[in-house]
């Protein structure tokens, strides 16, 4: 079992947009594992959409394009919760700024 990073999350770069009737999160994690194939670090962009079908998030999609550069779709229940309550004070693109549980502590 080997382990291998496809990106690290540097805060705060997450853009939340509001499009039509997809409203999502996006965030990039850079400075993964070194890929040998593209001479340079793996990255993945990840993109939390809102979606009511399941209670739980989950990961929809998955797609290596272009080599080494990983594109994820993630549901998440939760944001149609912040999208809804926040839909008119939020512009068609914003900056929110997160960080991880442990930074709070």
């Amino acid at each position: 079992h080997q382990e291998i990073s496809l990106g690290r999350y540097y805060p705060p770069q997450f853009s939340l947009k509001m499009e039509a009737d997809l409203n999502f999160v996006k965030a990039t994690f850079d400075d993964g594992k070194y890929c040998p194939l593209k001479g340079a670090a793996r990255i993945s962009h990840v993109k939390y959409v809102c979606a009511n079908e399941k209670p739980t998030m989950y990961v929809v999609d998955v797609v290596e394009a272009p080599v080494c550069e990983y594109n994820f779709i993630v549901h998440v229940p939760e944001l149609c919760e912040f999208f809804d309550k926040h839909a008119k004070s939020v512009k068609k693109q914003a900056t929110i700024s997160c960080y991880s549980a442990s930074d709070t502590a």
